[in-house]
């Protein structure tokens, strides 16, 4: 898609006005894909995993400065929706696998970007596991400068030996693109 916009809402039937008014405007010349998502309460966390992710994340910055968008649609399989929540909880962090190899986990891998990068989870507001939808919407944002910061994450976290979470994580098709400094 060469546009992405953002519109949000707390009041939900107002969205999906927005939607079907966006589409009846632009329908002669442009397709709209809606991706519907929540800002929810952070999940798999502690107060120790708050102050290491959250503490130090970078706040919204200025569309001058922070002028990349990466959006990333993912779901993950039934497989991991069937652990416990406890059992989810450790591929977050550094831990030995199975086989007793130290991994970094998603949390140590996605270091590096805390202080760098915009990070936004949204969910599925209507639940996780849902057929053809996505269970959550990532969004980032960064300076040109920390591009490259965010590739190397996203190949760590992709990487099943350092992240083993990703082993049930499906992408969707990523959309990168400029912030607009006005309308």
């Amino acid at each position: 898609a060469p546009l992405a916009m953002q519109v949000c809402s707390k009041y939900r039937p107002r969205l999906k006005e927005t939607d079907i008014e966006l589409r009846r405007r632009v329908a002669d010349f442009a397709e709209v894909m809606a991706l519907e998502g929540a800002v929810r309460v952070p999940q798999y966390t502690s107060a120790e995993m708050y102050s290491y992710a959250y503490k130090a994340a970078l706040p919204r910055g200025s569309g001058r400065v922070q002028r990349n968008v990466i959006i990333i649609p993912m779901s993950k399989s039934k497989e991991w929706w069937d652990k416990a929540a406890l059992d989810r909880q450790t591929y977050f962090c550094p831990h030995a696998d199975s086989g007793g190899a130290r991994v970094k986990g998603h949390a140590r891998a996605a270091e590096p970007g805390i202080s760098k990068i915009l990070r936004k989870l949204y969910y599925n507001p209507d639940g996780h596991g849902r057929p053809n939808e996505w269970d959550f919407v990532t969004y980032f944002e960064c300076a040109g400068k920390h591009l490259a910061t965010f590739d190397q994450i996203c190949q760590t976290l992709r990487d099943v030996r350092q992240n083993p979470e990703w082993r049930y994580v499906t992408e969707g098709p990523e959309w990168r693109g400029r912030r607009v400094l006005r309308w």
